[in-house]
């Protein structure tokens, strides 16, 4: 019977831990990539968009969606990442919230020359590197 216990007791433990260590640790981190994977992705459509000399309406509709990246970078950063994973960002000379200030910036610009510059700021605070860029 002591042994039953115990099993079960280290069992709750070890699962406790796993899912602690998953839920706060793991899962925060990999968030933060996806959600810079996917705003690297809408960054190389609207830098397509900036190209041409005037914006369609699909091109503006891609750059009004810069807002919703901007909005999970900042809830993500703010409310879910754990410090440890923050310092680290800050060590390698990124900075999500400043590139979020910059996204909800660049959503309100409707000028292509604009929005390359504003395309460069946010790649250096995100450090993405430009496609066909070595």
């Amino acid at each position: 019977m002591g042994g039953l216990f115990w099993g079960v007791v280290a069992g709750f433990l070890i699962g406790s831990f796993g899912y602690i260590f998953t839920y706060f640790i793991i899962s925060p981190v990999f968030r933060y990539r996806k959600i810079k994977r996917n705003l690297a992705a809408e960054l190389r459509i609207v830098e397509k968009s900036a190209a041409k000399d005037s914006l369609s309406q699909k091109d503006i509709m891609h750059i009004d969606g810069l807002r919703f990246h901007a909005k999970a970078l900042t809830q993500d950063v703010e409310l879910r990442m754990p410090l440890w994973f923050r310092l680290s960002l800050e060590r390698q000379n990124e900075n999500p919230l400043l590139a979020a200030s910059e996204l909800m910036t660049l959503a309100n610009v409707r000028i292509p020359d604009h929005l390359e510059k504003r395309i460069a700021t946010v790649r250096g605070h995100l450090r993405l590197i430009k496609p066909g860029a070595s």
